[in-house]
């Protein structure tokens, strides 16, 4: 078997829209397999070390593609936890699945794009309620001091 680069995809044009990481899918895989060849060689993958190894962009718009690239790689790695996430069991918890009083237990999960960035965090024996019209967490052994589930996408794999 050998190593198949794929054809480059043209030149990438920015849509202006930083909201839509779609446009540079087809230079991902690119993108991830130089990522990986930083990561062995330890070196931080900043734009400067991207450039000139992803046929397609170069210009202007080469430091938005970069950017939109970390940030679908990022999406794609958190989409595929999710789904791993969904099949061990866990199901997805929105507002209206709680009542007033009610608690909801076991492993939750806030994934996805919010206004603190991209990410995927855990709280294993946690426990969800409904607070001021919000979900509202508390971690195991806590009263107070909790945390509003506020962007993203909230999980629970019930205790």
């Amino acid at each position: 078997m050998t190593d198949r680069t794929p054809e480059p995809a043209g030149p990438f044009r920015f849509d202006g829209d930083y909201g839509n990481p779609e446009q540079v899918r087809p230079y991902l895989e690119v993108f991830l397999r130089r990522r990986e060849e930083l990561d062995e060689a330890a070196l931080y993958p900043d734009n400067d070390i991207f450039r000139g190894h992803i046929p397609g962009i170069e210009g202007p718009d080469d430091s938005a593609a970069f950017w939109l690239l970390r940030l679908l790689a990022d999406l794609d790695e958190i989409a595929a936890r999710r789904e791993e996430f969904i099949a061990s069991g866990a199901r997805e918890v929105t507002i209206a699945d709680l009542a007033p009083g009610q608690v909801l237990r076991g492993t939750v999960v806030q994934c996805g794009f919010h206004r603190r960035g991209t990410g995927w965090v855990r709280f294993d024996s946690a426990r969800v309620r409904l607070e001021r019209g919000r979900m509202f967490l508390l971690e195991k052994g806590r009263r107070t001091h909790g945390r509003w589930l506020v962007g993203g996408t909230v999980l629970l794999r019930s205790a």
